[in-house]
């Protein structure tokens, strides 16, 4: 069992695409980003992330990632912001 985060996001081109996500995590803080790596199903850093239509999914386990999830959530939105994209961060579940 885990917990997730849904960031509905859009641009003026539509949804953010992989480059868009790279872009992102490439300028979160290196707190966020250490080991960073792409996966077949997404990316994997401190939370996984994965991209679904009009959304970005943020995902872990309730341990270390856990006490990070929030904190990680808004600091991704402002990188989506800052990419001219909308980002709107759910609650976690």
């Amino acid at each position: 069992m885990g917990w997730n985060i849904t960031i509905k996001t859009n641009g003026p081109d539509g949804p953010p695409n992989e480059a868009a996500i790279d872009y992102c995590i490439e300028r979160l803080p290196k707190s966020f980003a250490h080991g960073a790596s792409r996966q077949r199903w997404g990316w994997s850093l401190a939370v996984d992330i994965r991209l679904s239509g009009d959304s970005v999914e943020l995902s872990g386990s309730y341990g270390m990632s856990g006490k990070i999830a929030e904190g990680f959530a808004e600091a991704f939105a402002r990188q989506l912001e800052h990419a001219g994209f909308r980002a709107e961060v759910g609650p976690m579940t």
